[in-house]
């Protein structure tokens, strides 16, 4: 079985340390260039040049060994053992300021933003325009781009930033460009005393993705910080582009503007990118090679097709969930209350972290390398991570699911928010998710364990959309409703008590009187498969059958059983 131990994190999210990467100290390096005899260790480099004695070192190992120490510098690099230090000194000022780390993404979490036509000619109208709910629609184009965007905010967006801003560093991750990024920041935070220069945009991400040999379509603590993240939090409305990060706090996605996503979806751009490509390559007259990065990259674009699809069915029923009669405008009644509950869970969290804190220095408790043991911010979200479906042992079926169920979004959401999940039905399972519910698999699971529920897919995604578990018997009913018309293509799946056995020997019988009658017997057709069965392939008489005598006295026995039956069914 799968199982998810509790408060468990992934080995890339549990070192114990916070590092601010985007606010390098000033000190000066250990190493300062002092005399002929103590050589240079060019800790710090920037394009390429040594930022103490000034060598050029562009090209070579030791600029190649540097990692990158502020996002929005890519030229500014260092060692990582300078970079570990540097991490080390804004760690021990984070502490001394009481202080967490908060990573937040923009579209459809802070903010929801449309450049749509339709959108821009109803908040034209004066009529609209006027009304309270349009007061914080914010209006911007983008430096030599005529695209007009329509920022909405989400409701408590500035309570929400004011007030954690005293608990926790904010920082900005989004799949947005870096001129996208810096428009909305400006809307959110207009004196830049929450965010500064905190930024990590889409240029960002797939510069980072590429040097480390990973998807730019992802995002990746591993990207803003270099070593460990105990004392980071994130808060997003997608789990998948985290790769379901138990740093994450989830939130549902926020829709103002009916029919308008995440206008910088990551996979909205690996689609985008997928036609370009393929555009390019039918342009070029030359064959294409043996083995391409496109070519290596086909399986993941074909995973990402799957998670679009996906997103796409997922915004549907949220777009159903929050659907209100709104006489046809472009926008839902905005009742969003989302980002006052988070609020609440980061206060929590900030407030259980430095309560562990204080009570493992009081302690004097030491790591293995002698430091201060510091707790990690994973212990304090899993409570609220895990209240959806910590208390249910979800069964996955393969149904339709070639590579297993555990590769799909349903699988990582339920097990991120806590179900145990496993691919096998037993005594401790409370629902059976499939994605078809008509299956022998399924009926066969009810009736093993008639108190499990049998639920769709959708039913997970539901339940995510709701912030509680759903109703179970709207995602069972489809067997009642629609069993007949599914038993066609899969007569398994009809229940032993649905036939009517008493019908069903009538028509035997009536085939069997049929098939058996005398006058339809073809006696010399049967003649001849009766010396072939008789003969092995060289068309010689069968030696065994010569020589087992006992063999023949059993052919004799099942010649007179045969004429027996045959007597029978004439009378």
């Amino acid at each position: 079985m799968d199982q998810e131990p509790p408060r468990k994190q992934r080995k890339k999210d549990t070192e114990p340390s916070a590092p601010d990467l985007k606010q390098p100290s000033t000190t000066p390096p250990s190493n300062s260039h002092t005399s002929d005899e103590s050589p240079c260790r060019h800790e710090v480099m920037f394009g390429g040049l040594c930022a103490n004695c000034g060598e050029d070192l562009a090209f070579t190992e030791q600029q190649s060994a540097q990692v990158n120490i502020r996002v929005d510098q890519p030229l500014l690099t260092a060692t990582r053992q300078r970079a570990g230090q540097m991490e080390q000194e804004n760690m021990t000022r984070l502490l001394e300021d009481r202080k967490l780390i908060l990573v937040l993404d923009l579209d459809q979490t802070l903010i929801h933003t449309s450049s749509s036509l339709e959108t821009k000619t109803w908040l034209n109208d004066e009529d609209i325009a006027n009304q309270e709910i349009f007061k914080d629609i914010r209006q911007f184009v983008l430096p030599n781009a005529p695209t007009e965007y329509h920022l909405k905010l989400r409701p408590g967006v500035q309570k929400f930033l004011t007030e954690l801003a005293g608990l926790y560093e904010l920082h900005v991750y989004t799949m947005g460009t870096r001129d996208y990024a810096k428009a909305v920041v400006k809307e959110l935070d207009p004196s830049g005393d929450l965010f500064r220069d905190r930024i990590m945009a889409r240029e960002d991400n797939e510069r980072l993705a590429h040097a480390q040999r990973s998807s730019e379509f992802t995002k990746s603590l591993d990207r803003v910080l270099t070593n460990n993240k105990s004392m980071v939090a994130v808060l997003d409305d997608r789990l998948d582009v985290w790769e379901y990060s138990h740093n994450l706090v989830h939130i549902r996605p926020y829709v103002f503007y009916k029919g308008v996503g995440d206008i910088n979806s990551p996979f909205h751009l690996a689609k985008q990118q997928s036609v370009q490509a393929a555009l390019a390559s039918n342009q070029q007259d030359a064959p294409p090679a043996a083995e391409t990065e496109e070519d290596a990259k086909k399986k993941d674009e074909k995973e990402l097709e799957h998670k679009l699809e996906m997103e796409l069915e997922l915004a549907k029923e949220e777009a159903l969930e929050k659907e209100r009669d709104t006489g046809g405008k472009p926008f839902t009644v905005d009742d969003d209350r989302e980002l006052y509950a988070k609020l609440e869970v980061f206060k929590d969290v900030h407030a259980g972290y430095y309560g562990q804190y204080d009570a493992m220095k009081s302690q004097g408790a030491r790591s293995e390398r002698g430091n201060i043991k510091l707790p990690n911010i994973v212990d304090h979200i899993y409570p609220f991570r895990v209240k959806l479906f910590g208390q249910l042992h979800l069964s996955f079926s393969s149904y339709n699911r070639p590579q297993g169920p555990h590769h799909y979004p349903d699988w990582n959401i339920a097990r991120y928010y806590g179900a145990r999940c496993d691919t096998r039905v037993s005594q401790d399972t409370t629902h059976f998710v499939t994605a078809n519910i008509n299956s022998a698999e399924a009926y066969n699971a009810k009736k093993q364990f008639p108190r499990i529920q049998i639920v769709h897919t959708s039913w997970v995604h539901e339940c995510v959309a709701k912030g509680r578990v759903a109703d179970d018997d709207a995602h069972s009913h489809v067997a009642e409703d629609n069993g007949k018309a599914l038993d066609v293509d899969n007569p398994e799946s009809t229940p032993l008590e649905d036939f009517d056995v008493d019908e069903l020997e009538k028509e035997l019988d009536k085939e069997l009187d049929e098939d058996w009658k005398l006058e339809n017997v073809d006696w010399d057709d049967a003649d001849r498969e009766v010396d072939e069965a008789l003969t092995d392939d060289t068309g010689e008489p069968d030696d065994d059958r010569k020589s087992n005598s006992s063999s023949s006295a059993d052919d004799d026995d099942d010649v007179d059983d045969l004429d027996d039956l045959l007597r029978d069914l004439d009378e």
